[in-house]
């Protein structure tokens, strides 16, 4: 599991709503985190879909 800190003036609902939006499941964890849980093979080229994806 990892997650991504932003600081608390960004809350990171309209990140999550938008990756749901294109196919990425993530979660907040509070106001001002995302959480991933990134399966055991993931490959360096889904790292890059998924941050292709949360780009703000």
């Amino acid at each position: 599991m990892q997650g991504l800190d932003f600081d608390a003036d960004h809350p990171v609902g309209d990140i999550v709503t938008k990756a749901l939006e294109n196919g990425l499941i993530i979660i907040s964890a509070g106001n001002n985190v995302i959480r991933f849980v990134l399966p055991l093979g993931i490959e360096k080229e889904n790292v890059d879909e998924m941050i292709s994806i949360v780009q703000v």
